[in-house]
């Protein structure tokens, strides 16, 4: 007997199960996203470093790299092109491509598209959400008008199927997304007599590790409803006769339910890995990279420390006075007094510094050669180079950096793909001509 892939219960056993497959990689992209926006410190480290009076310096490598590479892909990979197989393909290519440049940029995809990239770098998975439909208008023949939804996806927002092992995702039973809405937003979604079915407060899971479960007042605080805020799961699954269903939901309530009749668009999110695992993970470049950040910051904390490389060791009644003494020895006077010479003992820590700049070189050079990026490519390359060592190193990067620019790029090629099938599907060439005119 089939399994009801529309019903609660697969629903909810689908979306734990996914959840809790990719647990540690959600939690590691978690952690990269803080080091990248600079909470580097626990609130503990903070405490200690502020009651020593000491800045809670960083040298953000992974904000470095992940600026610069940004910046480069911005100008490699950042649109669609559609190119035409024989002569005979020219004006549909052409229009075409008049066509996704233009919801490209109606969907501000400029903007979006750098977030995918960023999160394809830092988190490891990229996602967007392609949708059409009426724009409310229509035609002289009084056909309507579609239009085509991009939106780029948070990887914290959505849930895979650990069973898939394409890269494109294809072979997925479902995929959800999970976000908190307020109950206003519901309302003007799915109506008032949907949002007043929605159950007040129920906890089907007890694991301490849900990100979506917080304190507050009790009465008010659930799974599922958190001070008038619902969590809603948008579910895309696939039934045993190869129909796709679009089902919104939250508790025992089904908010939405409807088929998705997209002929060549499998699932209306469109996901892609940085990286193939034979697990049930996704992770960005930057993995390798976390305890080395860890072990920069390491570094400048001992620095600051080693700020005054001279130090002073003094046996007590060796000076008459250790404040008079301290303010001397700190401004470097040429004539300190003091009782007993041989009750004062000055040792000198520059060796201990020129190590920590030692160990944040190293350091630094290692990360570049993992990410494969050499001086030339950042623009630090040796006034004595010439020319043309210069662009070598350049292209050595260039082409060292395929392992995400070809993900990039597929993930832009499997998108050009849904615009045009929807585009085929949704749009009429009354429409198509308009827009490319």
């Amino acid at each position: 007997m089939a399994e009801n892939v529309t019903s609660i219960a697969y629903l909810k056993d689908t979306f734990k199960i996914g959840y809790t497959a990719f647990d540690a990689s959600r939690l590691e992209a978690k952690r990269v996203w803080e080091l990248y926006h600079n909470r580097q410190y626990t609130a503990a480290q903070l405490a200690v470093l502020s009651n020593r009076g000491q800045p809670a310096e960083t040298f953000n490598i992974i904000k470095l790299f992940s600026r610069m590479l940004l910046g480069y892909y911005s100008t490699v990979v950042n649109t669609v092109q559609a190119n035409p197989v024989g002569m005979e393909d020219v004006p549909t290519a052409a229009l075409l491509n008049d066509i996704i440049a233009y919801i490209l940029r109606s969907n501000n995809f400029s903007v979006e598209g750098e977030k995918v990239k960023l999160s394809a770098m830092i988190a490891g998975l990229a996602c967007v959400y392609v949708d059409v439909g009426p724009t409310g208008e229509t035609d002289e023949f009084g056909r309507p008008h579609n239009t085509i939804t991009l939106e780029h996806v948070p990887e914290s927002e959505i849930v895979l199927d650990p069973m898939s092992r394409r890269d494109d995702y294809t072979d997925a039973r479902y995929i959800h997304r999970f976000k908190w809405v307020s109950e206003a937003a519901l309302t003007e979604l799915f109506g008032e007599a949907k949002v007043a079915e929605l159950t007040q407060y129920y906890n089907f899971t007890q694991e301490k590790g849900a990100e979506f479960t917080t304190n507050g007042r009790q009465q008010e605080v659930g799974l599922y409803k958190v001070h008038n805020n619902y969590l809603v799961v948008h579910s895309v699954v696939k039934d045993a006769k190869g129909k796709t269903w679009s089902i919104f939901w939250n508790d025992e309530t089904v908010l939405q339910k409807t088929e998705l009749t997209h002929k060549e668009v499998k699932f209306p999110y469109r996901v892609l890995k940085t990286h193939t695992s034979e697990q049930a993970e996704y992770y960005g470049i930057f993995r390798e990279v976390i305890e080395t950040q860890n072990a920069i910051n390491q570094a400048l904390i001992k620095l600051q420390l080693l700020v005054n490389t001279q130090k002073a060791f003094v046996q007590d009644g060796a000076v008459k006075n250790l404040a008079n003494f301290t303010n001397a020895f700190n401004r470097v006077n040429a004539v300190i007094p003091v009782v007993d010479l041989k009750g004062i003992q000055i040792e000198n820590l520059s060796r201990d510094a020129i190590e920590q700049y030692q160990i944040i070189d190293k350091a630094f050079d290692r990360v570049q050669r993992i990410l494969s990026i050499n001086d030339s490519f950042l623009g630090m390359a040796f006034a004595s180079d010439s020319g043309r060592k210069v662009k070598l190193q350049q292209n050595a990067s260039v082409v060292a950096l395929r392992y995400l620019t070809g993900r990039i790029e597929a993930f832009y090629r499997f998108l050009g793909w849904d615009i045009a099938n929807l585009v085929k599907q949704y749009y009429t060439s009354h429409q198509a001509l308009r827009i490319a005119d």
